[in-house]
Formats: structure tokens, sequence, C-alpha cells
């Protein structure tokens, strides 16, 4: 992984113990937001905790932010494009622990991580700091020059609490729980900051060709002369952030121009996809269709192409598009050509460390390549807390058009106590549902 001396280390960080949130977690903003049917209802927006003006140092969080190197960041990912910027990944209870980096990948924009320890012990946040040598050193997550990372008091996170980390994509931490004695156990996680990759997670038989136009839409204002739709333009970004914003990377994987819609608090509910695995023009009975809520405003287009003539972060064929968002949110991908179908949805959430029962002895191993070739992490489930990629519809009454969906509002999250940590340990014993995710 390449590192310019600017980027090895610079984190800012807010602790808040989580036991006493109840209700209150998340702030009520506003109930209507640009671009939403005003209609709509029982539309409501909030804002999590983590971003309230006392979750940080509101003006000096965005005093450092401006700080930062981001306009040489941006011309280098502009000529060279994202490619090689990392995908964002996480592994729970790994047995294998690998550096999750490569000499070809190279760091992107800054970002915040937040991360949540619902684990029933301490755990201590280390940052693999690439040497010279091509090798990682685990130091603290909040400065550089204290390893082992324990030695670190800031970096201890206790049951219960959070932490915000101002952090860069491409780089990797390692959570390892606190032994009774002080000293350093296993990695309970491993977190790589990253793009996020939009996916055809619902297995539609998408028929795409690269070739076809991906136009912008336009809209006459005078006779002879064009502008952008508004109904499809981008918001300037907000001059004094909220606490903790997350800026995410999105980047299209599906292979098809896809259109992302911001859906507040709300997600889709029910099975695990929409119904039907069809190409696009086989629509029997609207199987494979997922009809558009209220809720839904357009935010950005992901098109195909990884470098353009313009910036690539506005630019309407761009494959990748950041977008400055906050803990709860949810965003809906639909197909450009046809937005019947939905490819997938995202939802915003801490990373959150759990308890590895039955995890004793870990393998350390230098590349990841020597990862894969000695065992895949343990168990198979997929799990994801920072970016819970999900799409759930539920089948109600089938109509000619589209499969019914019910949007529910996600309700205030609860803080964990180390009680309910010991039974979420104990059902996982049973199920063996501790896992790694890509």
């Amino acid at each position: 992984m390449m590192f310019s001396s600017q980027l090895i280390v610079q984190f800012l960080a807010f602790t808040a113990l989580t036991t006493s949130v109840t209700s209150e977690f998340f702030v009520k903003e506003k109930d209507v937001v640009k671009g939403m049917d005003p209609s709509c209802p029982t539309v409501r927006h909030y804002t999590a905790a983590y971003h309230e003006d006392n979750a940080c140092d509101r003006a000096r969080q965005n005093l450092y932010k401006e700080s930062l190197n981001r306009v040489s960041i941006y011309h280098r990912l502009n000529e060279g494009g994202t490619n090689t910027v990392p995908s964002k990944r996480t592994s729970f209870c790994p047995q294998v622990v690998s550096p999750m980096t490569n000499s070809e990948a190279q760091t992107g924009f800054d970002t915040v991580w937040l991360l949540e320890n619902t684990a029933s012990t301490p755990v201590v946040v280390g940052y693999m700091m690439a040497q010279a040598d091509g090798t990682f050193k685990e130091v603290s997550a909040f400065n550089n020059k204290i390893s082992p990372p324990n030695h670190d008091p800031q970096a201890i996170l206790a049951t219960g609490a959070w932490k915000s980390l101002q952090t860069y994509e491409g780089h990797v931490f390692h959570i390892r729980e606190i032994n009774k004695d002080g000293s350093m156990g296993i990695v309970l996680m491993q977190h790589r900051v990253g793009l996020v990759g939009v996916k055809n997670k619902y297995g539609h038989q998408l028929q795409c060709d690269p070739n076809e136009p991906d136009e912008e839409p336009v809209v006459e204002v005078a006779p002879g002369k064009t502008d952008r739709d508004p109904n499809y333009a981008r918001e300037a970004p907000r001059a004094m952030r909220p606490c903790n914003t997350l800026d995410i990377g999105f980047r299209n994987e599906v292979g098809c121009p896809l259109n992302a819609y911001y859906t507040g608090m709300y997600s889709l509910k029910g099975a695990a996809k929409p119904r039907g695995n069809l190409r696009i023009g086989d629509y029997s009975n609207g199987e494979g269709h997922t009809g558009k809520s209220c809720h839904e405003v357009f935010k950005f287009h992901l098109g195909l192409h990884e470098k353009t003539q313009q910036n690539f972060m506005f630019d309407w064929n761009s494959k990748t598009k950041y977008e400055a968002t906050y803990v709860g949110h949810n965003f809906v991908f639909r197909l450009a050509k046809d937005e019947r179908i939905v490819v997938d949805s995202i939802s915003l959430h801490p990373t959150r460390v759990i308890d590895c029962p039955g995890l004793k002895n870990q393998i350390n191993v230098a590349s990841m390549a020597e990862a894969e070739a000695i065992i895949s992490p343990i168990g198979l489930r997929n799990r994801d807390d920072m970016l819970v990629s999900q799409m759930m519809v539920k089948n109600l009454n089938t109509t000619e058009t589209m499969n019914a969906t019910e949007w529910v509002q996600e309700q205030a999250a609860q803080a964990a106590t180390p009680v309910d940590s010991r039974r979420r340990r104990r059902a996982r014993v049973t199920t063996g549902a501790y896992a790694s995710s890509v």
C-alpha cells in the first residue's frame, strides 16, 4: 500500500458510553427533505446521537477536515482512477489474521469510522502502520508512536463505549480483546476502511451493454439551451457539517448504470431479495420488481467509467460517487434504465465489536494470499455492521406491475449491556453465527 507522509495516522477521536442511550438515541431533524413528496405519510428523518453537537468539538472537527490534503488526493484519483482504492471489508473472529492489503493498493479519501464495543470485555484499537520493508507494525490508532497499542489509554475502548476515528480509505485496524492482566489478547475484528461496492445482490439476470448511451437528464431552460434536470442534480456540500459526518464513497460493481435514492430512516422489510430472477424485458406478473416509495429522493447516479474528463465526484458517467451521510440513513440502488429493478440497498451503522467464543488460537500471515491459501475465516455468515447491505422485501399482494413492498422506520438503537453481550455470546455458541464479512 502506498502511503504519503501526511497519510500515516491523523485521527481525531471521541469516546462516549452508550449504556445510557435509550429512546433519545435518534434526534428528530426534520420531517421533509428537499425533493421528497410533501404528501408522503409519516415521513421522519433523524440524526443519530453520534452526530449531535455534544458528540464533538464541531468547529474544531470541521477545521481539521479542511486541513487535510484533500485537493492533491482528489487530483490523484481523478487522473488515475479509483480502481486501486480498496473496498471496505470487515472480518469478525478471524482464525487467520492477514494485513488485509497489498502493494498495489492506494489510499483514498479521508472519512470518519465509528466503532462501538458490544463485546463483554474492553478492547484495544490498533492501526496497522506500513513500514519501509513492506511489513506492518501494530500501533495505537490514536498515537502511532505508541506500540504495542495497549500502552495508550486512549486506544482502550470499554464495553458499551464508542469512538470516532478520522482515517483514510485503505487503512486497516485490528481490534483486540484486553486480557485480565491488561495484555493484548486475540484479534476480535479486523476492519479495512474503503469504498462501498454496490452489487447485484438479488441475482437479477441483467443485460447491460457498456456501449449503450447513458445520458444525463437535461431540461430546456431557453430556446436551444439545455441544463441539468434539477430532479437529478447533486446537492452542494454543507459548510459547517454535523459531528462525525460519514464521507462514504460508493462504487458501481454491477456493470450497469444505477440511480441511488436516499430513504431517510426507512428501509425495505421482508424477505432477503425481490421475488424472481428475471432478465430485463421478462416481466411475467411483474416479478422481480420493487415499487418506489414516496420516501425515496434521488441522490446520485453511478455510471460505468473509472476515469472521466471532468470531476469524477460529480460527472454523470463516473462509477464512483461520494456522499456525506449519517448513521441510520438508508440508500436504495435502482437500475437506471428500468427503475422497477432494485439491485442493492445499504444502511449505515457503526461497526460493532462482538465476542468470539471458541476462538483460541490464531494464525498470523504476512499477506492476504497466504491467508486464503490456509483457511477461510470461521463460519459462513456474512456480516458487516458499519454498512449493512440488506434489501428486505415483504411479499404482500402481487399486482400486475410490481411486488407490494412494506416500508418501515428503523427503531432507535438500544445500547448493549454486559448481560446482553453474554446472552448473544451464548446464542452464537449455539448457532455458530460468528463469522467473517467481505
